[in-house]
């Protein structure tokens, strides 16, 4: 028995960087502006720009709530400790369970989405291509996270940064091409 090594994390695996864009990942902006704003442009019409804007001053609102919990309960329970600490153990006993299923729920939906964008933007582009081809790009999709999954946490965080990098840069370009036009 006493030949016998424990498994356990690797010190510094991950860094601020790496934590960063996990996090920025989990909250998934390009998905909620790809999502909502197409959506509730028909419903807003003109009063679109001012709409977003009152959403992004939400968003704002949340996250300093957010930080301010995470400073004065700092754990890794987040909105379940939050929720535990706040109003009964019990409540948030069911808050991570519930946001356990619902991250669950996650990977299938965007590997869904990854298969079926692609697959319509290249029937787009070339209509020989099957729009409802969608399934090859869906599981490329898994077997790319399998693959940095192998590779371990570092390589994995360190692909989700390069990918939210390059996310982030997207972005901008777009933005400035909305501003500019």
């Amino acid at each position: 028995m006493s030949g016998e090594t424990v498994p356990e994390l690797r010190r510094e695996a991950v860094g601020l960087l790496e934590v960063l864009f996990q996090s920025i990942t989990a909250m998934a902006p390009a998905a909620a502006v790809a999502a909502s704003i197409p959506s509730g442009a028909a419903f807003a019409g003109g009063s679109l720009p001012l709409s977003v804007l009152i959403a992004l001053v939400a968003c704002l609102f949340t996250a300093s709530c957010v930080a301010e919990l995470a400073r004065q309960l700092p754990a890794a329970g987040s909105v379940a400790t939050y929720t535990a600490q706040g109003l009964h153990p019990t409540v948030g006993f069911l808050v991570g369970w519930g946001y356990v299923f619902v991250e669950a729920l996650v990977p299938p939906l965007l590997l869904l989405q990854l298969g079926f964008t692609t697959a319509g933007t290249l029937h787009q582009e070339w209509s020989s291509y099957p729009d409802d081809l969608w399934w090859p790009w869906s599981l490329a999709g898994a077997a790319i996270i399998a693959v940095a999954g192998y590779f371990g946490v570092r390589a994995s965080a360190r692909f989700g940064t390069v990918l939210g990098v390059f996310e982030v840069l997207v972005f901008l370009v777009f933005a400035v091409g909305c501003v500019s036009s």
